[in-house]
């Protein structure tokens, strides 16, 4: 016999993933999909129909950080007397501390939070929205967990229930509670008229009142502050709320505050500034008053006039190292006083612009800094805090730094007054050949200049200074206030919709899923092409008649179709040619067996061929319960020699040319019989009388009996049923085929369900159409049902 691959059998299995098959083979269960997608998508309507919806709320500031300067910005900055320079991880901290936020929130009046209960979502209401306001003493401080409920009537009366207590009041009228005392008055910015009226249907509210510290926790846990990026310094305020309004007002106010901040610590470094300049001065100015009492009564007392050009000379000579020494005895005593201010608890050092080192006074500035953000911890966090464990070694380093810039400081000082005393000798020696009267005098006129000169530089600082004081900017700006979109950030419509969607689709695709990995039986076409070997004779799709018999002469369903393809393709094999006899078993029983091997024998006797099925399972047979003529000598008559061949035979009352041989009584060794020479004369006598002899042979997959049959037949058909047959035997039919166990091994696909697919995308077109194609199936799909299975069929 030829290979059958070359007969037109194609037995290539896919063995990648197919989307398509996977698709036809789910699509089956559409029903599912359209069930499980309008569930959820109904959920997804649910969802953001009545959750809350969260608005993102953000504003920018700039902060002005030394350490980020652009180029140029350091000579710019030698104008400004403060030089202050913010560090922006610093500012963070600054601006998200609770010390700011509290601030904040003492200017909004935030304690009292109000919301309209709706039938199924209460939401928080703010501002003009709320038609009535609360006035209390003390209640927001008493507790934090009562809500109050207020029910509006027409008649002007409240209905006020709290901790399962209930009262009747009215507009302005002072409300005894266990809680505290509270008003209820009219918000002149709500429409009170429409409000009271009958129309106005809305008219469930409550409030919540909330202690300070509460409610500066509840803003410190939402409220954000986070750099935009590494190189630029611009901090973003963000906070998710409920209500943008809300949201919007808060971030402004801490903004405030924290720019605020940063004007009343410059103002204080210029009070400080302030103070130091005012008391040299009242020192400079009492010496200054002394010297020119000295100097007129000098005079006086010697009668001089005035002194001499050569004396005026040697004065005005000295003139600026006298002035000189003086600013560096005043500097020196400018940092001594920044030196005593380190050991003090609260760092209170005035910061005199171009007197000393400029990095001197930028490390005072970023002392400043450092001690604010280091009180907000104090009051914030615990002791530990691994931030406040950092500004504290922040502080030390700095305060070290500090020292030593200090006496770095002194150290110069003292050279330059050595040098400049150096020099002033010269003058001095000078001085002293002047005639003594006048060179007494010379030297008070000295006196008298120093001071005067000391006394302006002094005045012109602290002009400076009360300038910088009335004119004080903070360094850091808004450049973005508040501001929010139209839009939620959640719940997105569009991704609820589409997430519904999405998990409409995969709870039943994984449904389908695990239900395929976790069932043990053979489903799809597919599954036996890749793992069995064998090539598929064939596809049987299950019958709805309880009649063995699905097979009529002039049949036109599409059964009887799908076994004259299956006898078309027996034909190209050469059966009913040169082979006649073929063997039809299974894994296990209840599979088809007999309905194949009656149906495909009706299909041959229909076209004409001598036709015989012998029932061949001696051990359970059903083959000729299913027929009216039963013979009850059968095979194990014939075969123990009590029968002949002939005396068998029983010729078919559905068709002429159709004949059965039963199997006959029960032998107690049906293997023993069927290896015996009379099962090859009664197969080789069949041969010669009639064109097809097909032998129903028992399940493979229980006894051997079919293995001992298939020495004798041309051809065997393997059937496996759809949800039927265990997958675990495909590979022992892939063994059969492969060592050639079993001639010429083809397969039937039986039983196929068109809800459980198993046809393959290709097949299962021609079927779904084939189905509303033959008229008698026609006639039995006429259900809403069958007629929506077909469509998607087709599609």
């Amino acid at each position: 016999m030829e290979d059958q691959a070359e007969k037109g059998f194609d037995n290539t299995g896919e063995d990648d993933f197919d989307i398509r098959e996977l698709f036809f083979r789910y699509l089956r269960y559409w029903y599912l999909f359209a069930i499980t997608i309008v569930l959820c998508v109904t959920g997804a309507y649910l969802y953001n129909r009545y959750s809350h919806s969260m608005y993102l709320v953000s504003s920018k500031i700039l902060v002005q950080d030394e350490k980020k300067s652009p180029a140029g910005a350091e000579m710019l900055k030698e104008l400004d007397i403060f030089k202050d320079a913010g560090i922006v991880e610093n500012e963070i901290e600054i601006i998200h501390s609770r010390p700011v936020i509290s601030k904040a929130l003492d200017k909004l009046k935030f304690d009292i939070t109000y919301f309209e209960i709706g039938d199924v979502k209460t939401s928080e209401i703010y501002g003009n929205k709320i038609p009535f306001r609360v006035f209390y003493d003390s209640l927001s401080q008493r507790n934090n967990a009562i809500l109050f409920k207020l029910f509006f009537k027409q008649n002007g009366q409240i209905e006020l229930n709290f901790n399962e207590q209930k009262l009747t009041i009215k507009y302005n009228e002072l409300v005894q509670t266990p809680f505290g005392s509270f008003t209820i008055v009219p918000n002149l910015g709500f429409n009170q008229k429409l409000f009271l009226s009958d129309d106005y249907t809305d008219r469930n509210y409550m409030f919540l009142p909330k202690s300070k510290d509460a409610l500066v926790e509840q803003f410190y846990g939402a409220f954000k502050v986070s750099a935009i990026n590494k190189l630029a310094t611009v901090i973003e305020l963000s906070i998710v709320t409920e209500v943008p309004e809300k949201g919007k007002d808060f971030l402004d106010q801490v903004t405030n505050v924290y720019i605020q901040n940063g004007i009343d610590q410059k103002n204080e470094m210029a009070a400080n500034t302030l103070d130091f300049i005012k008391e040299r001065l009242k020192f400079v100015s009492v010496d200054l008053e002394n010297i020119e009492s000295e100097v007129e009564e000098y005079k006086i007392t010697k009668g001089i006039a005035d002194i001499s050009e050569e004396a005026k000379y040697l004065l005005e000579a000295a003139k600026e190292y006298d002035f000189e020494l003086a600013k560096i005895n005043m500097e020196l005593a400018y940092v001594d006083e920044i030196d005593k201010n380190l050991s003090h608890q609260e760092f209170k050092a005035p910061v005199i612009g171009g007197l000393v080192d400029p990095a001197l006074e930028k490390l005072v500035g970023e002392l400043y800094n450092l001690e604010a953000l280091n009180i907000n911890y104090k009051n914030t966090v615990k002791i530990d805090n691994p931030l406040k464990v950092i500004i504290e070694q922040q502080l030390v380093s700095t305060k070290n730094n500090i020292r030593e810039n200090v006496t770095a400081i002194k150290q110069s000082l003292d050279t330059r007054q050595k040098l400049i005393k150096n020099k002033l000798s010269g003058f001095e020696n000078e001085i002293k050949k002047v005639p003594t009267f006048e060179r007494d005098l010379v030297g008070i006129e000295r006196q008298k200049k120093i001071k005067e000169n000391l006394f302006l530089y002094l005045l012109q600082k602290q002009e400076e200074s009360a300038i910088a004081l009335a004119s004080t900017v903070s360094d850091n700006k808004i450049i973005e206030p508040a501001i929010f979109s139209d839009e939620p950030i959640k719940p997105v419509k569009f991704r609820a919709y589409l997430i519904a969607f999405v998990i409409g689709i995969l709870i039943p695709a994984l449904f389908l899923f695990f239900k395929e990995l976790f069932n043990d039986k053979i489903i799809s076409k597919t599954v036996i092409e890749k793992s069995a070997k064998a090539p598929i004779l064939g596809l049987v799709g299950q019958s709805d008649d309880e009649s063995v018999i699905a097979v009529h002469t002039k049949a036109r369903t599409a059964i009887s179709e799908e076994f004259r393809s299956i006898r078309t393709n027996l034909q190209f094999m050469g059966i009913g040619v040169k082979d006649k006899t073929m063997l039809i078993t299974s894994s296990v029983s209840g599979e088809g067996k007999t309905f194949i091997s009656i149906n495909l024998a009706l299909t041959f006797a229909i076209s004409g061929k001598k036709t015989v099925v012998l029932e061949m399972d001696l051990r359970k047979p059903k083959l000729t319960k299913n027929i009216e003529n039963f013979n009850p000598i059968g095979i194990s008559n014939y075969l123990i020699g009590m029968a002949t061949a002939e005396e068998i035979i029983t010729p078919s009352t559905i068709n002429e040319h159709l004949s059965f041989i039963s199997s006959g009584p029960i032998p107690p060794n049906p293997a023993e019989l069927l290896m015996t020479e009379k099962l090859k004369e009664l197969i080789l006598h069949l041969r010669e009388k009639f064109d097809i002899v097909i032998i129903d042979s028992p399940p493979i997959g229980l006894v051997t009996d079919s293995l001992i049959i298939a020495e004798h037949v041309d051809t065997s058909i393997y059937i496996i049923r759809q949800n039927k047959t265990p997958k675990i035997y495909l590979s022992m039919i892939a063994d059969i085929y492969q060592k050639k166990k079993m001639k010429n091994l083809s397969i039937i696909f039986n039983g196929i369900n068109k809800r459980l697919g198993g046809y393959g995308y290709g097949y299962g077109y021609g079927y779904g159409y084939g189905y509303g194609y033959y008229s008698e199936d026609k006639k039995k799909e006429n259900s809403f049902y069958k007629k929506t299975l077909k469509l998607f069929s087709r599609t």
